[in-house]
């Protein structure tokens, strides 16, 4: 009788790390599906992307345009110089 009891200790402390184990491995594999689920519907992109894209874009126009008045500056007053 003693030889079980001092075994079983033992044996339950070998289920609950299999239980440990296998819950573990099941909370991974959720977690990996929500997160296939959540990049496959796009809810992880900024709600204001699109904004943000805008911006920049007007940015690099207004950044042209400057390079432009500028080209034509310089023709300009290159052209009167002469």
């Amino acid at each position: 009788e003693e030889v079980e009891r001092s075994a079983e200790p033992g044996k339950w402390s070998q289920v609950k790390g299999t239980i440990q184990w296998a819950s573990s491995r099941a909370w991974d594999g959720i977690e990996s599906v929500g997160e296939a689920l959540i990049d496959m519907i796009g809810l992880n992109d900024s709600r204001y992307q699109w904004a943000i894209d805008e911006h920049f874009k007007q940015k690099e126009l207004e950044e042209e345009a400057r390079r432009c008045e500028q080209l034509a500056d310089a023709e300009l007053n290159s052209s009167s110089a002469a």
